[in-house]
């Protein structure tokens, strides 16, 4: 396409070729409809594909740090017992990720629990209590 690169995303470039765009995979620019994003149906997949993987990727980083940090809980309250208050830096001891987001935030009596799975924690004064979530007990 002559002078393609004077052109910006969604300008009109004439009657017979339609708008100008950047593929959103390859980078190659052409004219076609207004709105389009990719040059041909392999670069549409091949970004999708893209896109769904980094997605699962992502999930499974997530889910493997909630993991971690359940086990790091689980064997901290088998050591000192439930509802126990013992200092935050014997959890990072223990290898707890602080990177490692609760799956679920809840406040009950005033104190805020963090949930990693079937355990959760309650933070106050750098201090943590842990106690195994009431639907796992067995």
């Amino acid at each position: 396409m002559e002078g393609a690169n004077t052109y910006e995303p969604g300008d009109w470039v004439d009657h017979k070729e339609g708008y100008y765009f950047v593929c959103g995979f390859c980078e190659k620019a052409g004219a076609g409809r207004q709105g389009k994003k990719f040059c041909s149906d392999k670069c549409r997949y091949r970004f999708n594909n893209q896109q769904r993987k980094l997605k699962s990727t992502q999930m499974h980083k997530t889910f493997r740090r909630q993991e971690r940090n359940r086990d790091v809980l689980k064997n901290l309250s088998i050591i000192y017992g439930e509802n126990t208050w013992i200092h935050v830096e014997i959890l990072r001891e223990h290898g707890f990720l602080e990177n490692g987001a609760p799956l679920i935030q809840t406040k009950v009596n005033n104190e805020i629990w963090y949930t990693f799975i079937d355990y959760s924690m309650s933070y106050k004064n750098e201090k943590i209590k842990i106690n195994k979530n009431e639907l796992y007990r067995v």
